[in-house]
């Protein structure tokens, strides 16, 4: 898995980025990063869905 990708390029990297951690621990980061984006995303896909529902 390529990191910088160009598909990568629109994420916001903070000061504490995945490269700067432990070679162990940058798995752990990058699911933990992942899982984050992921429940994020539901999140906004779960209010436009209510945002919808309640224009009906």
């Amino acid at each position: 898995m390529n990191i910088n990708s160009p598909a990568d390029a629109n994420i916001h990297r903070s000061p504490t980025d995945i490269n700067s951690k432990p070679l162990a621990e940058q798995p752990k980061a990058i699911i933990g990063k992942a899982t984050t984006q992921i429940e994020k995303a539901q999140q906004v896909e779960k209010d436009r869905l209510a945002q919808m529902d309640g224009a009906k």
